[in-house]
């Protein structure tokens, strides 16, 4: 049972990472705009 929760919390682990970086990137994308400008 231990390892089937292990293999559950990874995925949402990566998520979170996935969307943390999804966040950077689209704050980055408004920097590099607002650079242009």
């Amino acid at each position: 049972m231990e390892k089937k929760e292990d293999k559950w919390r990874k995925p949402r682990g990566v998520n979170g990472w996935i969307g943390w970086i999804e966040s950077f990137v689209g704050q980055s994308h408004l920097l590099v705009k607002l650079s242009r400008v």
